[in-house]
C-alpha cells in the first residue's frame, strides 16, 4: 500500500512539475546570425520586445523555447520571468556616469548604448531628471524576417542600375537631415523637444513640395505624441494607396 501511494505521489509530482515548466516564461536572446533559418523562426510567431543587429529579445514559454531549440538556433536565457515582472529599455544621450546613475537596478541585458532593466526601482520622472530615458518593453508585434537572402545563382544587378541609384543620392541633403535631427540632442518620446521634432519634419515635407501635411496627435502614457502624415496625390492608379512609415523618435 505504501509503495502504491508513493508511486502515485511521484506521478502527481512529475505531472505538476511538467505543467509548471510548460507555463514558465523566459526572457530570451535569439541569434539572428543564420539567415536561412529566419523564415522558420518567423513561423513560430515570436513576439518582439527589442532588436539589435545580431539578435532578437523576446519572451518565450518553455514549449516555444523547445521549438527554437529544435531549429538549432542559438539562444540564451536572460531571465526567468514571473507574473508581475516588467522589463524596460534604459538609455541616455550622455553615457558619462550612465551606470552609476542606474546603480541598484537589475540589468538583465546590455547592448550598445542601452540596457534592459527588470522591475525599475526608480520612477520614470526621476530617471528623466538624470537624463535617463526608459520605455517599458511590450511585445506588440511578432517577429518578421526582413532580411533578404540572395540566391546562390541567377541573380544580378547591372552596374548601370547601381550607378543610377547612387547618383540620385544627394550627400549634402542626407548630411543636413541627419545633422538637423542630431541637433535636437534627443528625440525621446517623453522629451520636451518631441513637438519641435514633429514640427521640423512637417516643414521638411513642405520644403519638398508636399501640400497635404498634417499633424496627427495621440495620447500615450499620459503624454501627447505626434505623427507627421504627408500625402502625395498621383495621376494614375488612384485606386491604390502606398504607405511608407518610419520612426522619428529615438
Amino acid at each position: 500500500m505504501n509503495i502504491r501511494v508513493t508511486v502515485i505521489s511521484f506521478f502527481i509530482f512529475l505531472a505538476v512539475n511538467v505543467l509548471a515548466q510548460n507555463s514558465s516564461t523566459y526572457l530570451v536572446e535569439i541569434s539572428l546570425a543564420d539567415n536561412e533559418k529566419l523564415n522558420k523562426l518567423e513561423n513560430l510567431k515570436i513576439p518582439v520586445l527589442h532588436f539589435t543587429d545580431e539578435s532578437l529579445i523576446t519572451l518565450l514559454t518553455q514549449p516555444k523555447l523547445n521549438k527554437v531549440e529544435e531549429l538549432n538556433i542559438i539562444y540564451k536565457i536572460l531571465d526567468d520571468k514571473h507574473v508581475n515582472d516588467r522589463y524596460y529599455i534604459v538609455s541616455s544621450s550622455n553615457q558619462i556616469d550612465f551606470f552609476s546613475k542606474i546603480a541598484g537596478e537589475q540589468i538583465v541585458f546590455k547592448c550598445e548604448g542601452n540596457v534592459i532593466v527588470k522591475n525599475l526601482n526608480r520612477s520614470i520622472s526621476d530617471l528623466v531628471k538624470k537624463n535617463i530615458n526608459s520605455v517599458e518593453l511590450i511585445g506588440m508585434k511578432l517577429f518578421k524576417n526582413e532580411k533578404f537572402v540572395l540566391p546562390q545563382s541567377g541573380f544580378q544587378i547591372s552596374d548601370s542600375t547601381i550607378a543610377q541609384i547612387v547618383s540620385a543620392v544627394n550627400a549634402d541633403s542626407v548630411r543636413y537631415i541627419i545633422q538637423s535631427l542630431q541637433d535636437f540632442e534627443t528625440r525621446f518620446l517623453f522629451a520636451s523637444t518631441r513637438d519641435s521634432v514633429a514640427g521640423w519634419i512637417k516643414a521638411q515635407f513642405h520644403r519638398w513640395g508636399y501640400t497635404d501635411v498634417v499633424i496627427d496627435s495621440f495620447e500615450y502614457d499620459g503624454t501627447w505624441q505626434k505623427n507627421v502624415v504627408a500625402t502625395l496625390p498621383v495621376l494614375y492608379t488612384r485606386d491604390k494607396i502606398n504607405i511608407v512609415g518610419g520612426h522619428h523618435v529615438s
